[in-house]
């Protein structure tokens, strides 16, 4: 996502701006400063992370340049919870309480990693069952677990996360 931000920015800045009186004017090259700027700018961010209009006015405001305003009207969220999932429940075994996802259709969920876990989060980050490990960063730890199955364990399903198990605990193989 992120070489995907940098290569638009690349092409906004480096071929086409519209002046002052609407004509389209070549920029002759993006200068290196600029490039390392915004590697450096991308790389205080997470993978995955969604850009807000203050994170893009930082941005133009980081290389140097004035904007005065940022407005998103793209329609962002054309997906639905049923795209990507069959289920997400808790289960109890043993005592413990796990959110099992049944996945739909990983590729769609790996190409959508940031809408798909916002649907995981919004539906169940109030739950009593992942409140109950607040004080212990939950939300990172189930990010964690998430974003593992996608990438590692994919064949395995249903995946289960487990909101008991600490960030820094996490087992790469399990993705738990």
């Amino acid at each position: 996502m992120k070489k995907f931000i940098i290569i638009l920015i690349f092409i906004f800045i480096s071929f086409n701006y519209v002046s002052a009186n609407g004509t389209t004017e070549v920029c002759k090259s993006l200068d290196n400063d600029t490039v390392i700027k915004t590697n450096e700018f991308l790389n205080k961010f997470e993978e995955g992370h969604f850009f807000t209009d203050k994170d893009v006015m930082d941005y133009y405001e980081f290389i140097g340049q004035k904007v005065d305003y940022v407005e998103d009207d793209s329609i962002y969220n054309f997906r639905s919870y049923d795209d990507y999932f069959y289920w997400s429940k808790w289960i109890n075994r043993d005592g413990i309480w796990s959110l099992s996802i049944m996945p739909k259709n990983v590729i769609l969920i790996r190409g959508n990693t940031y809408d798909s876990w916002n649907y995981i989060y919004n539906k169940h980050s109030g739950s009593k069952h992942w409140q109950k490990y607040s004080y212990q960063d939950v939300d990172k730890s189930m990010n964690r677990q998430y974003a593992c199955h996608i990438l590692y364990g994919a064949l395995k399903t249903p995946w289960n996360l487990e909101p008991h198990k600490k960030y820094e605990n996490l087992n790469f193989i399990t993705c738990n």
